[in-house]
């Protein structure tokens, strides 16, 4: 056994035992390709929240002409709870409304993924 796969493993094994349980909503599209207002809840999962690392900052730029450097907030799942969470889903943490920016597959092992969210409003 390779030792990323013993170290995937043991990733697994914290978000089964540390991890917390998270709904993941979707907005419907009417008739006409609008998407709806309310969200319809799509599945339950568990994973670890955590904020990047200074190296996965993202930069915004305002009118002043100043940089302002925001952490990006991610969920650490098992790859089978990540592979059909699509862009713009909608997660519920602490009673504050994140969208999803993205969504990786780490090590292209099919493992463990990592959600990549943003802060979208507050409920």
């Amino acid at each position: 056994m390779l030792v990323n796969d013993v170290m995937l493993h043991r990733v697994e094994q914290n978000i089964a035992w540390n991890g917390e349980t998270y709904e993941l909503y979707r907005r419907g599209v009417n008739e006409f390709g609008e998407k709806s207002l309310t969200p319809e809840k799509i599945k339950e999962f568990k994973g670890l929240f955590h904020d990047g690392s200074t190296n996965h900052q993202k930069v915004t730029a305002n009118d002043s002409g100043y940089t302002i450097n925001k952490t990006v907030p991610y969920i650490l799942v098992k790859w089978d709870d990540a592979n059909d969470v699509l862009i713009d889903d909608e997660i519920t943490i602490n009673e504050q409304l994140y969208k999803v920016t993205g969504v990786v597959n780490v090590q292209q092992r099919n493992r463990v993924g990592d959600i990549s969210l943003e802060v979208y409003g507050e409920i």
